[in-house]
């Protein structure tokens, strides 16, 4: 809590003022996490202080709030041309990224819960720099991010906002951004390295090195190929519904499985059903064979029936079998893009 506090106070995110007439001050809180390191260790105990943005005021203190994010088909994109030209791939954390972004409208909040001030009781934290749980926190973090990139004279692509890229000589650099995880690669060190300097100058960066774990999904590279999977997070996903030791199934659903809102069986809890397909829905990022079941047992999120649970628990038994699968890339000796297409009863 208080490296968290002394990354506020350094970053001059507030300063203490009198709260003016008909002005509302938000609260805040703490929230505690265990942050994971590369191999999945504890790497250290975090505290993050976070304003409760619901009490703010849509057009009082916070008017735009939307901040684009990289979809995962642009990261398995980028992964596949990474390893096709053998190009390294890095990975940086901007740290407390959102206590970066600039704040244009005027927000007030009460000294956070264990910090008061002595003498200071009556004042209130006039916010100069976004915090975690803003309604604008991400949106004002993405606008500085941007013109810090755009600084050092990167080109943002117009056909995904957060991908970056620069053409010097011959030399090509490009950058990846998911918040404040940045993805960087190129055929140049040289370059490499002076956009890490450049952002590190700018934000408190952590240099993570090569890839090996990004935003959950574990990143295995040898000179030729690249694996990607999400293995320890389908184990965790068993263990969390008591189904490590099912039995094992060989399909994601069985043949001939039709579901619909009428199965006349009784209704489930949702939010544990609701839980259960969100966490299946992100293990797609590297298991397309279990997109399409996972697609079916989405569609009943509301009122779900036994017999939707049962399809999903159906996905956990295949799950069960194959925990390990993954996405494989290896380097071709020639690019080409390949299209398929399935005519069924052509």
């Amino acid at each position: 809590m208080q490296a968290e506090i002394d990354s506020i106070y350094n970053n001059n995110t507030w300063s203490l003022v009198s709260l003016p007439p008909n002005k509302k001050a938000i609260t805040s809180r703490w929230v505690y996490k265990t942050k994971a390191g590369n191999n999945g260790d504890s790497l250290r105990f975090k505290a993050r202080l976070v304003a409760r943005g619901f009490e703010q005021t849509d057009g009082v203190d916070f008017l735009k709030t939307f901040a684009p994010v990289v979809r995962w088909e642009m990261i398995r994109t980028l992964i596949a041309l990474v390893v096709h030209l053998n190009w390294p791939i890095h990975q940086l954390d901007v740290l407390t990224a959102f206590l970066n972004g600039i704040l244009k409208e005027d927000v007030y909040m009460l000294q956070p819960p264990g910090f008061i001030q002595p003498g200071t009781e009556h004042l209130v934290c006039k916010l100069h720099k976004s915090l975690y749980g803003l309604k604008q926190s991400p949106r004002a973090w993405y606008a500085r991010l941007h013109a810090t990139l755009l600084a050092w004279n990167l080109i943002q692509s117009t056909s995904n906002p957060n991908l970056y890229f620069a053409h010097i000589d011959t030399h090509t650099i490009a950058l990846l951004v998911y918040v404040g995880d940045i993805l960087l690669t190129g055929n140049c060190t040289k370059l490499i390295t002076q956009l890490k300097g450049h952002l590190h100058k700018n934000f408190r960066t952590n240099d993570l090195g090569p890839i090996q774990r990004y935003l959950g999904v574990h990143f295995e590279r040898n000179p030729n190929a690249l694996r990607m999977h999400q293995t320890e997070y389908a184990v965790s996903i068993l263990q969390q519904f008591s189904m490590e030791d099912c039995a094992p199934s060989s399909t994601p659903l069985p043949e001939g499985t039709t579901l619909s809102k009428d199965s006349a069986t009784p209704l489930v809890d949702a939010t544990l059903y609701m839980m259960l397909v969100g966490k299946l829905l992100f293990l797609t990022k590297t298991r397309p064979d279990i997109t399409h079941a996972v697609s079916v047992v989405s569609r009943y999120m509301q009122n779900p029936q036994e017999a939707h649970l049962q399809a999903a628990k159906h996905i956990l038994r295949y799950i069960r079998r194959y925990p390990n699968l993954g996405l494989f890339f290896k380097q071709e000796e020639e690019n080409r893009l390949h299209g398929y297409i399935d005519v069924d009863y052509g």
